[in-house]
């Protein structure tokens, strides 16, 4: 039997995920994601699978790679030209992690908005009473609008929940226009930010929409509006 090839994972895997790759290859884990440990390890590798930030040189310290997967939705993490040049496929997960990113946001939109957990150490710790007295600081989320930046497969679903699961109204701006789901007011970006109570923002991160978010927007954004990351944070 011929030797299995090597892959290079970034991060560890769940252990279902190392059970199905391990009979057909030897994996090797980073003990961390260092420029200098990814590079002495891909030395040996045939693949890489990818949860973390590569470094821009790494295909010249990779003689033996084949291909390079992401595991999960952008590619950001990876040199994908460098890649291309070499002629080394790259591929990722469209759409693996839309359910839980949505969920994120809303959990997040309620956590600002609601502050149940800090309600609830109230009633643990002090008294109903100043359980009630925080209660002028919350806000309802129905009704109020969301502004969804990057209207995509993370955004649709984001939009269809606070239409249809908290009656919201719900702005978009994306970078093919024209393409909004039923119910989502495409508008510019300057508009959506004025306009919104709740922003999120869902688009990729490339040279175009890096430094999106400036003081100029944040200017135009209303004193008491949130804005919600699921995006790259650089």
């Amino acid at each position: 039997m011929p030797d299995q090839p090597v892959i290079l994972l970034t991060n560890p895997l769940h252990e279902d995920a190392e059970a199905l790759l391990a009979p057909y290859a030897t994996l090797v884990t980073a003990p961390d994601t260092q420029p200098e440990t990814l590079r002495s390890l891909v030395a040996d590798a045939h693949g890489i699978v990818v949860r973390a930030q590569l470094p821009e040189d790494i295909m010249d310290h990779a003689p033996h790679l084949k291909g390079i997967v992401r595991h999960g939705v952008g590619l950001d993490f990876i040199p994908v030209e460098a890649a291309t040049a070499r002629g080394i496929p790259v591929a990722n997960l469209p759409g693996v992690n839309v359910q839980a990113v949505t969920e994120y946001c809303f959990s997040a939109l309620l956590h600002l908005r609601r502050s149940v957990a800090k309600m609830n150490d109230i009633l643990e710790h002090e008294s109903w009473d100043a359980a009630r007295e925080m209660a002028p600081t919350t806000s309802e989320i129905g009704g109020t609008t969301l502004g969804i930046v990057g209207v995509g497969t993370i955004g649709r679903r984001v939009a269809e929940c606070g239409l249809l699961g908290f009656g919201m109204t719900v702005l978009g701006s994306s970078r093919r226009p024209g393409r909004m789901p039923n119910g989502v007011e495409e508008v510019e970006l300057d508009d959506l930010f004025s306009r919104s109570d709740a922003i999120v923002l869902a688009c990729a991160l490339t040279n175009e929409t890096h430094g999106l978010v400036n003081a100029r927007r944040l200017a135009l954004m209303k004193p008491d509006a949130v804005l919600i990351n699921v995006s790259r944070g650089r």
